[in-house]
């Protein structure tokens, strides 16, 4: 064989190079995807300490505030606190431009939900910026340094404070530009308490931009949730931070109510006046809307293993020494790299808002180590520009080739023939994914929570099989030549892309969604490819697969025999077939014969369409590697983000039915070449969709390492009623409270000694897709405190005023839950804060009260005026209730305060291995006493 003959055989277009070519392409992709997602390694000590910072100190510091829950409401806070407190006092010490302030500001606010009286004790840090600087400049970096009562906090948000305090004492050595603030807030796990406390420090007026850290998984890469601001994504771009992770899609997911929980981004950022409709804070589908800062700013959070998220598991423990370290050391690169770019911004910019500029903007990452950002109008404008120019220039390509068929074959249902089988192919690939996805949600909704991989298998699998299989079996039934197939899908694939590209430009314009990117530059991919195809038909490269009508065996018809060129006239007739391969001493002129028919009566000469050896290369290579990257980057994100969110609340098809959308677009790019790929493969790829479906569907949807099923509990103690004169409500009973998803948390009930010989009850969880289950326990399953319960009173002072009086033991945490009316003003004050707090609540009003203090056993007094008319023959019906979140006995050690909870003792001595708790509410435990004025 001559080495003309060996790159035709290599690069021809046939069944196996296009099918090594495909297999190569996507396996380079999904690689791509896979490596780049990995935590990068940890610098040495020396590069570290040219960075200007310490991994060896955060850890050390991760350790002591992250070794038992210090949520709000408990001692161990108060001991993070402490040291946290101390550890900045140390780096500040000798250094005059550097303040630390044991803040201690009382705020009052409202969320939309409840109306909050809430005495701060923040850690607030300022670095002075250098010298002609203004203050106006300052730049807010936040995180909190609470946990809920059931987790350590490592990841949430252990993780960020100790990068703000290493980034503390990188500035000690370094003074910024600009003014530096950290607000290492307290409470934001019981309702983002400590960014409305920061909002009423005099030092929140020196701030116009901000940075939020969090946490919302379990380690992994820290992830750029949000930001409103070209300036602030532009500090985060591989210049400042050496593997930024980015996608403007979840900012899309936050904005339009996909996610619902909120961090402390969504107070800094909220708005500073009510709506003119009257409405406080933002729409109905977000999670937050409370008014806020009115700042720019960005959102950065941990994401991924959302199952040990507020669990005993986000631990250093859970996570391993490496993949701990690997996650912080990812944190401190983006607290040092993004911080010190907004902080050294340049002198023109004096005196100016840093994110002035309010547009919006799109942004995404590529292989983590580019962040790619830049203003809305110019996505739009591309669209635009695609919209117009990508047809022009087909329609004008189209008219040249159906020029040059037209004069080779009149007959124009001939040219037509091949179109169409994609959109059939399409509707087939959908129609069967709404079957698969039925099938998951009837059979194992939560099968993905544990088997991510099972799952992404199946629709990939299914995606491949619909899609080859109804073009090769179209192909079969009435083949068409190569050439014609391929670019007919080519210009399908296009029109589909087009169309997606009407839409995203509707919404995007509409509604300001701003990641659609990918359906732009999918789109030109398309169009390129397409151009492609045109040239090449026009080039006469493709012509050789032009069909020839045959007569029948028994005799031509009329049409058939005008139909078929003379085969003297036309030395490049697709009846012609090469009797060898091609070497030195073929003749340039080569021998035919004619071939037999085909089943449609079609004659193709695949030789001459085997020698365009180049053409399909190119065509594969515009039209497969940018969008299956683009897509397969959302749909990695939506696995990792999502795939464990069902047990939290939800419906499960919310992640099942993007999932098969997505693997549908990213097999699609293969489509016009899909008929080349063997049967062979076909099979494999079967056995593959068979096995992993029935895997995915016959598992058990949870395991005993990272995926367990989170159990939410609560003990609840009823007391007797209240009256108007002060005094301790009486013991009644005390229920245990577990929720889960139905059909797993029952099985988690019955493990249960408590349950044996109750009456469990059954409802409806405040959240979608949850039930709850409680029952009556024995007294040895009642918690206990010292002292009493609670000490409360309620007085109806005129038709639309109440007063109350409410205090706990061993508590700093109380509420006032109103049944049959709207509360549209209160006031408030606590023993040790003697001071009125007073706030005018929105023209909706609020149904609940919080009351919090930074004093142990602290007592409340609350003013509350009722909305709406005739109240004075209107009863006042409701509860007051103080909740405890610290246990004493399993995670705080006996003695070290807290309330002792034999529940939970139970609960985590008995329920499957497969299961984990974690808290529904603020507190624990909360004791509730019934009223009636």
């Amino acid at each position: 064989m001559g080495v003309a003959s060996a790159l035709l055989a290599t690069f021809s277009f046939r069944t196996l190079p296009v099918t090594v070519f495909a297999f190569l392409l996507y396996a380079a992709v999904f690689i791509t995807l896979e490596v780049t997602d990995q935590l990068a390694p940890i610098p040495d000590a020396g590069k570290q300490r040219d960075f200007g910072l310490s991994l060896t100190e955060a850890y050390d510091d991760l350790h002591a505030i992250t070794s038992r829950p210090h949520p709000f409401n408990s001692r161990q806070n108060d001991q993070v606190r402490s040291y946290l407190y101390q550890r900045l006092n140390d780096i500040a010490r000798d250094h005059d431009f550097i303040h630390v302030v044991d803040d201690h500001t009382t705020s009052t606010h409202v969320d939309g939900l409840q109306a909050v009286y809430f005495q701060g004790n923040n850690i607030i840090v300022k670095v002075d910026g250098s010298e002609g600087y203004a203050d106006g400049n300052a730049i807010l970096f936040s995180a909190h340094f609470d946990s809920v009562a059931t987790s350590p906090g490592a990841t949430d948000d252990g993780m960020s404070v100790v990068s703000l305090v290493q980034m503390v004492d990188h500035l000690s050595k370094n003074r910024p530009r600009r003014t530096f603030i950290a607000n290492i807030n307290n409470g934001e796990e019981d309702g983002l308490n400590g960014a409305h406390s920061y909002l009423a420090h005099p030092w929140a007026n020196l701030t116009k931009t901000f940075v939020n850290f969090e946490g919302a998984g379990s380690g992994g890469r820290p992830f750029l949730f949000r930001a409103n601001s070209l300036p602030i994504l532009r500090a985060f771009t591989n210049v400042n931070v050496p593997h930024p992770h980015a996608y403007a899609l979840s900012a899309d997911a936050f904005a339009q109510g996909v996610i619902r929980s909120e961090t402390d981004y969504a107070v800094y950022s909220g708005p500073r006046k009510p709506s003119l409709s009257g409405e406080v804070g933002a729409a109905d589908h977000t999670g937050y809307r409370g008014l806020g800062g009115g700042m720019r700013g960005a959102d950065v959070a941990f994401y991924q293993n959302r199952a040990r998220y507020h669990t005993p598991e986000d631990s250093i423990r859970a996570m391993g020494r490496e993949g701990s370290q690997r996650a912080l050391w990812a944190m401190m690169e983006v607290v040092r790299g993004a911080g010190s770019a907004l902080l050294g911004a340049s002198e023109n910019s004096l005196g100016e808002d840093v994110v002035g500029n309010a547009e919006p903007s799109t942004y995404f990452e590529l292989f983590a180590a580019y962040l790619i950002a830049f203003p809305l109008r110019t996505l739009m404008a591309i669209f635009i520009v695609l919209l117009v120019v990508g047809p022009v220039i087909a329609v004008i390509l189209g008219f040249f080739m159906y020029r040059q068929t037209h004069t080779q074959n009149a007959r124009w249902a001939t040219n037509l023939k091949g179109y169409g089988r994609f959109w059939l192919a399409l509707l087939i690939t959908i129609g069967l994914h709404v079957a698969l996805v039925v099938g998951y949600l009837k059979l194992n909704p939560y099968t993905i929570h544990a088997n991510s991989i099972a799952v992404v298998l199946s629709v990939l699998s299914l995606s491949y099989l619909t899609f080859t299989l109804s073009l090769s079996l179209a192909q079969y039934l009435r083949p068409v030549p190569p050439a014609k197939q391929k670019f007919a899908v080519l210009l399908e694939v296009y029109l589909l892309t087009w169309a997606l590209l009407v839409a995203s430009t509707v919404v995007t314009g509409g509604m300001n969604v701003t990641g659609l990117y990918w359906v732009g530059a999918w789109n030109a991919s398309a169009f390129i490819a397409l151009v492609w195809g045109s040239i090449e038909s026009l080039a006469g490269k493709g012509h050789g697969g032009r069909e020839i009508i045959l007569p029948p065996p028994n005799g031509p018809d009329d049409e058939a025999a005008h139909s078929a060129p003379p085969p003297a006239e036309d030395p490049h007739r697709p009846d012609r077939d090469d009797d060898e391969d091609p070497t030195e001493r073929t003749p340039l002129i080569g021998r035919w014969r004619r071939r037999k028919a085909a089943p449609a009566a079609v004659v193709a000469d695949e030789k001459a369409q085997d020698r365009a050896v180049l053409w399909w290369i190119l065509e594969m290579l515009f039209s497969i590697p940018v969008p299956v990257y683009l897509i397969g980057c959302i749909a990695r994100l939506w696995v990792q983000s999502m795939a464990q969110t069902v047990p939290d609340g939800g419906w499960a098809g919310i992640i099942y039915i993007p999932l098969s959308l997505l693997s549908i677009l990213v097999l699609l790019p293969l489509a016009p070449f899909a008929y080349k790929l063997p049967g062979k493969l076909n099979t494999l790829i079967l056995v593959i969709f068979i096995a992993s479906t029935a895997y995915a569907w016959l598992i058990w949807p949870f395991n005993t390492s990272d995926s367990r099923l989170k159990v939410f509990f609560q003990s609840r103690v009823k007391l007797s009623n209240i009256t108007d004169t002060a005094g301790a409500p009486a013991f009644v009973r005390a229920t245990t409270q577990l929720t889960g998803v139905p059909g797993y948390i029952e099985r988690v009930v019955r493990e249960l000694p408590s349950t044996s010989g109750k009456g469990v009850l059954w409802h409806g969880a405040s959240r979608p897709g949850l039930i709850t289950q409680s029952w009556e326990v024995e007294p040895r399953y009642v918690p206990s405190v010292k002292g009493e319960w609670l000490n409360a009173s309620a007085t109806r002072v005129n038709a639309t005023t109440a007063h109350f009086h409410i205090s706990g033991s061993d508590t700093r945490a109380c509420r006032i839950y109103f049944d049959n009316l709207d509360v549209s003003s209160f006031r408030a004050r606590s023993t040790e804060e003697k001071e009125w707090k007073e706030l005018e609540v929105s023209q909706e009003g609020v149904r609940t009260v919080a009351l919090w203090s930074r004093f142990w056993g602290d007592a409340f007094d609350v003013d509350v005026t009722f909305a709406g008319e005739g109240l004075g023959e209107k009863h006042v019906q409701g509860r007051v209730a103080c909740m405890w979140a610290e246990v004493d006995g399993v995670w705080a050690g006996k003695g070290k305060g807290g309330v002792r909870i034999p529940a939970l003792e139970e609960l985590l001595a008995f329920m499957p291995e497969w299961a984990i708790v974690t808290k529904w509410d603020t507190g624990l435990v909360e004791a509730q006493s019934d009223f009636l004025l």
